[in-house]
């Protein structure tokens, strides 16, 4: 919803400017992977990161929007990573793996 009211008042780009940092780590970790052969290289990093940031943008949406909720982000991340390349059973496994590893940390 922020992001919305953002876009709205601030205009397009100055929304896509206050993303630009955290853009820019995900084009790094997108690229390192890719070369590592852990996400799909069919895209050029940045332009894949544009998409997982427009699809993540959508699904934060419609979780506030719609009757779908995804409190956790876990299906968030999973379909993340699914687009980045990633097959459903790994992303799954890891999106549950970085819970168990935050809930732990947390405690």
């Amino acid at each position: 919803m922020l992001i919305s009211l953002g876009r709205r008042d601030l205009g397009e780009q100055a929304v896509r400017a206050i993303l630009a940092p955290a853009r820019d780590e995900v084009i790094g970790y997108l690229g390192r992977g890719q070369q590592e052969g852990l996400f799909a290289d069919h895209l050029p990093a940045p332009v894949l990161a544009q998409a997982l940031e427009a699809m993540l943008l959508t699904l934060i949406e419609m979780n506030t929007t719609s009757g779908w909720a995804d409190s956790a982000g876990e299906a968030a991340a999973t379909a993340c990573l699914i687009a980045s390349g990633v097959t459903p059973q790994s992303a799954a496994r890891y999106v549950k793996a970085a819970r168990k590893d935050n809930r732990n940390a947390a405690t």
